[in-house]
């Protein structure tokens, strides 16, 4: 089976984005609502509640829009000094996935692989806890279909993570 298709900084702010909220956003809430306990312990110093709210106001918006900032960086960081759009050809085969770019061409064995994530946008392949490949579901797929694909990465891949 190969999959061809053509990544852009904005189709990776969609992977990052779903990763994100897969894989860091808990984390991300857990620091939230540690933070979040320093002004509780400043309510029960003599100041006034009203000194508190906008502390809160500050932390409701950096929460809301780290992910987004988070997302922007990623994609900036992964396109710097190349092109707007990278064109990514995928193979499959007995052994795992070949990977080619214009940077070069690498090749993993399914079983190093540690989980995949399918997502109604695309797919996260992670050879790592927190290092992702992502595809959209805008790729061409020959030899097969997208649902053929994407069943095949989760029989191959078993969850290790």
């Amino acid at each position: 089976m190969t999959i061809q298709y053509l990544a852009t900084a904005k189709s990776l702010k969609e992977g990052v984005l779903i990763h994100y909220r897969k894989k860091i956003l808990y984390k991300f809430l857990i620091l939230l609502i540690v933070f979040s306990v320093i002004p509780v312990f400043m309510i029960l110093s003599p100041s006034s509640i009203l000194d508190l709210i906008p502390c809160f106001i500050l932390i409701g918006i950096f929460a809301f829009f780290h992910q987004f900032i988070y997302a922007r960086r990623s994609a900036k960081a992964a396109f710097k000094g190349k092109d707007k759009e990278l064109p990514h050809l995928i193979t499959t085969d007995e052994t795992g996935l070949h990977f080619e770019t214009p940077q070069g061409s690498s090749a993993t064995n399914w079983n190093l692989y540690v989980e995949v994530c399918v997502h109604s946008k695309g797919i996260l392949l992670y050879p790592q806890k927190n290092l992702f490949y992502w595809i959209p579901k805008s790729a061409t797929v020959t030899d097969g279909t997208w649902e053929e694909f994407t069943e095949l990465l989760e029989t191959k891949i078993e969850k290790k993570i």
